[in-house]
């Protein structure tokens, strides 16, 4: 069962997952982001005690993705935990989401500041290496 705490930063939502994230989640990620959150311009769901997904969690998050885009909301994942990595990675889903690590959030201002964490080879360390206060090129 997924468990989300909601913390708003102006225009910025973060969900906290915690959990699992499986079949059935849907109505309580998208619900709360439906309904609570239309406004937002940015969505970032931080998965640092996501335990597990399995193919219903990345129907999940696939929903999810097509609501912001619908919605014109940015998705973004953070703290992405290494066995949710490898399940992305092994379907390829590690391309579609945007991925952030917490380091790379460090001395930011902004959640949209944050570096996006490039996709290295299997056998790099994953995570994002951005100086604070270096610009953001994109």
């Amino acid at each position: 069962m997924l468990h989300v705490n909601v913390q708003a930063l102006g225009a910025v939502v973060i969900f906290q997952c915690q959990g699992r994230i499986a079949m059935g989640d849907e109505k309580t990620i998208v619900r709360k982001a439906a309904h609570s959150h239309a406004d937002a311009s940015t969505l970032v769901l931080d998965l640092t005690q996501v335990t597990g997904i399995d193919a219903g969690g990345l129907g999940v998050l696939l929903g999810l993705r097509q609501w912001t885009r619908s919605n014109e909301i940015q998705l973004k994942l953070m703290n992405v935990p290494n066995t949710v990595q490898q399940v992305l990675e092994a379907t390829k889903l590690d391309r579609v989401f945007e991925i952030y690590s917490e380091k790379g959030t460090v001395g930011l201002k902004s959640i949209d500041d944050m570096a996006p964490w490039s996709g290295p080879s299997l056998d790099q360390p994953k995570i994002a290496n951005r100086k604070a206060g270096g610009s953001n090129a994109r």
